[in-house]
């Protein structure tokens, strides 16, 4: 069972205290996924779904704010793509959205 973030999560949690100073993180594991506190909204930032827990996180990773107005999240494919969604809704990210039972089926779940 995971205990700690894997190098890919905590490279994106360096990432966005590196772009919002005043973030607040809060680890969510063993699910290797964080929520990000930002100027007042909240956002879940995730690897895709796994089958185990024990898997090492990979891209792309999924930005959903908290709560969501549409049963979508963001699919985001690089660190600067992370960024983009957590300006949401003064900034409308021009990240490829993706949803629920596709993030399943991309799993094979």
């Amino acid at each position: 069972m995971r205990t700690v973030l894997s190098p890919l999560m905590r490279q994106v949690v360096a990432h966005i205290r590196s772009i919002a100073p005043n973030v607040t993180i809060t680890e969510n594991l063993p699910g290797d996924s964080i929520i990000a506190h930002v100027g007042g909204r909240d956002f879940a930032v995730s690897p895709p779904f796994r089958s185990s827990y024990e898997a090492e996180a990979t891209w792309p990773i999924c930005v959903t704010p908290i709560p969501s107005p549409e049963p979508k999240s963001w699919d985001c494919r690089t660190l600067d793509e992370i960024g983009e969604t957590l300006r949401w809704p003064s900034v409308a990210p021009r990240v490829r959205t993706v949803t629920a039972t596709e993030l399943r089926e991309r799993a094979g779940l």
